[in-house]
């Protein structure tokens, strides 16, 4: 990282693994340098409970998937208890989940979590114009907070737009951008830059 200039980085748990220990620590290794992003093990009966635990471990997010719910009266209990504890939601999945009715619907319903969208929503160089369904997994309802980042493949800093640095909303990012023949290397660039402290 001290070669590459790098500060900073965020260590996600990789997915089916729930032992976070590990995440842990090396962020009490290398204190300043990791934030670090959880999972939950899926057969735990007290989901909430362990990601409070978490949290006061030094967890800053949490990985879940588009359809993750939990048992119980509330299935989306961990998706708002996640924005009440100010913990990012760092979402893996496919275009075809996040641009389903029911992702938006817990969108809006969690509007009091972050949500970060991993891997530009599964977008690959093989879509085509005009890349409708992609738009709508990436615009954001009700006005919540959705963003979605770039994990691998950064383009270099003189391939970047020249856009100030400045934060711009999922809409923005996305709007004008979706007509290009190259949608994967032209929104990755564009949010490598706008977006670089979620967690």
């Amino acid at each position: 990282m001290d070669t590459s200039h790098v500060d900073n980085a965020v260590l996600i748990q990789h997915g089916g693994t729930y032992d976070n220990s590990y995440l842990f620590e090396c962020a009490d290794t290398y204190e300043g340098r990791f934030k670090v992003v959880v999972m939950l093990d899926p057969d735990d009966t007290d989901q909430a409970g362990t990601l409070g635990a978490l949290k006061e471990q030094g967890a800053a997010g949490v990985r879940l998937y588009p359809d993750q719910r939990v048992r119980g009266d509330d299935p989306l209990a961990v998706w708002k208890l996640a924005g009440e504890l100010g913990l990012v939601v760092s979402c893996l999945g496919d275009v075809a989940r996040f641009a389903s009715d029911e992702f938006r619907s817990l969108v809006e319903t969690c509007s009091d979590t972050h949500i970060v969208i991993e891997h530009l929503a599964g977008v690959r160089k093989s879509f085509e114009p005009p890349y409708e369904e992609f738009h709508r997994a990436l615009s954001s309802p009700g006005g919540s907070t959705l963003d979605a980042i770039a994990t691998t493949d950064a383009e270099a800093p003189s391939q970047l737009p020249a856009n100030g640095g400045k934060r711009m909303t999922t809409t923005e990012r996305t709007s004008g951008l979706l007509t290009r023949p190259t949608p994967y290397s032209c929104i990755r660039t564009q949010v490598m830059r706008v977006r670089t402290e979620p967690f």
